[in-house]
């Protein structure tokens, strides 16, 4: 029979093996570059360009920092590159270059928390220039912002509007008295001229009537930009499809149409292909 007593010896050799490999092994973390720990943010910061306006505040330093006060109140634009750095929790994110250049007398602190970075890419990226393309796109700019002069202009109702009233004479629409029609129709088109006191002579088929525009429920255009996108019940197909004054379609323009089908709102989204063509997607 084989002897097992140098069991023993080989099992201990083998266990005092493996912890003097664990002790020799080096410790290493992998941190996210966006934790305050990661050693991208062991230097004077990282170049960073903003991804929206987003607001500093500067603080006057006091010993200790608890007592550290602010003094003033700024908004860094999109598309603006400075030197980030991560605190962690306490002053998550500073600013170390230009004119928000952190130091012993004042901190720049970005008012956002720690586990925000949706604000910012790491890098230089530099503003799209896209290309005025109005005319290409086939889309008519109104010609003023108002209804100036003793002309007809093309009016719509304002998409903000529950409707407008119309009156059949001048006093009845100053006095807001006996109204003989009211619209509610986004597309319907109007003809109007300005009179005294807000007051406008509106033309619909072959009928005039006045109305009080004081809440402005007529405008000279029916789609404007509403947060980088055109809002508008008409279709950037349409021929009726008239851009507020001052606006300018780009190339990288979105249009929302809007649209009532069987008493439901619709919505249906236009963006330009590389031909200058409104595609709906």
């Amino acid at each position: 029979m084989k002897s097992h007593k140098s069991m023993p010896i080989i099992f201990s050799a083998f266990v005092i093996g493996v912890g003097i490999a664990l002790l020799q092994a080096p410790t290493s973390y992998a941190y996210s570059k966006y934790d305050s720990r990661n050693s991208i943010w062991s230097g004077n910061g990282t170049t960073v360009t903003f991804w929206k306006n987003v607001g500093i505040t500067k603080m006057r330093n006091a010993n200790p920092r608890s007592k550290s006060y602010p003094v003033q109140n700024y908004v860094v634009k999109k598309w603006s590159h400075y030197k980030l750095d991560h605190w962690g929790h306490t002053y998550s994110w500073v600013l170390q270059s230009g004119r928000f250049n952190s130091n012993s007398k004042y901190t720049y602190i970005v008012d956002k928390s720690d586990g925000d970075h949706s604000w910012f890419r790491f890098g230089y990226y530099e503003k799209p220039v896209y290309k005025n393309v109005t005319s290409k796109a086939h889309i008519k700019v109104a010609d003023n912002t108002n209804f100036f002069g003793n002309k007809w202009r093309p009016a719509y109702l304002d998409e903000y509007s529950n409707g407008v009233k119309l009156y059949k004479s001048l006093d009845d629409a100053q006095n807001k008295s006996n109204p003989v029609k009211e619209v509610k129709k986004y597309t319907q088109k109007f003809e109007v001229k300005r009179q005294p006191q807000n007051i406008l002579k509106v033309r619909l088929g072959d009928t005039t009537y006045y109305s009080d525009n004081s809440s402005h429920d007529l405008r000279p255009y029916n789609a404007k930009f509403e947060d980088r996108e055109v809002s508008s019940y008409f279709s950037p197909k349409s021929k009726n499809a008239l851009l507020k004054h001052g606006e300018r379609i780009k190339e990288n323009t979105m249009w929302t149409y809007m649209y009532y089908k069987h008493g439901k709102l619709e919505i249906r989204d236009y963006s330009l292909d590389f031909y200058n063509h409104w595609k709906a997607f």
